[in-house]
């Protein structure tokens, strides 16, 4: 390989992907060139561990004050007490996360990766990885919904054995297939009554939530909200946490990002970040509202051109997600 190829090679994947496809992997987004032009600064070279203004780095000054101010400005957004930035993923922030809430040898409730759960939930993922040992939630009949009477019942039953390694610590809602939002509010009560903390992997909705679309997790009973920040929130790739913990174990948690699973958290995201959120501010209530629009008439047009599209009778969708039975 020489340098033109590479050159070659890059310019092949932006006329392809940008210009000439329909890019339906709900993972992904695109940024600005706003956020494109932060995104490209000096910043990609160098260092700040630590939180801002208490580096083990020096020369952090810029990065401090913009750090500083982006978590700020991420804790409007967001709706949250505390947001920590410095995961690099969505999967790095579960770590962290799961990493403070989950008991060793105990068990999480999750959605299982065939009902649509993320691979971080399960045992080979995030959730194995800390110690815990994930169990499904109950779901409906229809497979999008979890059963809150089930599931209730399951903590309930499980919060009676003396055995530790018998009993949920934690739950974790949240998806990689996210149509229908789902019930902290109903669960919470009861889970909290049996001494389970409570996360949400709001990756893919997060732009929704942060709209006052789909549900509000901090609000209905999760004390912490990881994230990507480039799914329905279209900023540059990253994860992020929010938090309605207390600061005493907030401190801790964030001990579980770093030292915990990140060292230097590529600090050129932060500028980028900054800028998308400065735009959600402006736009991003109204463009999440076209999200939803758009894969509800998405979905309604497959259906009628002959697809066995899912969740019609729940509306097909209240994400930007549509899933088709093949």
């Amino acid at each position: 390989m020489d340098l033109e190829e590479v050159n070659s090679l890059v310019k092949a994947e932006e006329q392809w992907r940008k210009c000439e496809c329909i890019n339906l992997i709900a993972s992904e987004n695109v940024t600005s060139p706003a956020v494109d032009a932060a995104y490209a600064s000096d910043f990609s070279h160098r260092y700040a561990e630590g939180e801002p203004f208490k580096r083990y780095y020096n020369g952090t000054r810029y990065i401090d004050e913009l750090e500083q101010k982006t978590t700020e400005l991420a804790k409007q957004v967001l709706r949250a007490r505390d947001v920590d930035l410095r995961p690099i993923s969505g999967t790095v922030a579960n770590i962290a996360a799961f990493a403070f809430l989950v008991k060793p040898g105990s068990l999480v409730l999750s959605n299982a990766t065939a009902a649509g759960g993320h691979i971080s939930h399960n045992s080979r993922g995030a959730v194995g990885l800390v110690g815990g040992k994930p169990v499904a939630f109950p779901v409906a009949e229809d497979y999008f919904h979890l059963d809150v009477d089930k599931t209730i019942a399951l903590i309930e039953e499980k919060s009676k054995s003396e055995n530790q390694a018998e009993r949920i610590s934690t739950l974790v809602f949240g998806c990689s297939l996210f149509l229908f939002p789902q019930p902290i509010r109903e669960i919470a009560p009861a889970a909290k009554a049996s001494g389970c903390r409570i996360a949400f992997d709001a990756a893919h909705v997060l732009g929704l939530v942060a709209a006052g679309l789909f549900q509000d997790p901090l609000r209905e009973g999760a004390e912490l909200m990881t994230s990507s920040t480039h799914k329905t929130f279209f900023g540059p790739q990253g994860g992020l946490i929010a938090s309605e913990l207390s600061d005493e174990e907030w401190g801790k948690c964030k001990s579980r990002v770093f030292p915990g699973v990140t060292s230097n958290h590529h600090l050129h995201r932060i500028p980028a970040l900054a800028v998308a959120l400065l735009e959600f501010q402006k736009f991003g209530a109204e463009y999440a509202r076209q999200v939803v629009a758009n894969a509800k008439a998405f979905a309604q047009a497959l259906s009628e051109a002959g697809f066995k599209v899912c969740g019609e009778e729940f509306g097909f969708t209240e994400s930007h997600q549509v899933a088709i039975d093949v």
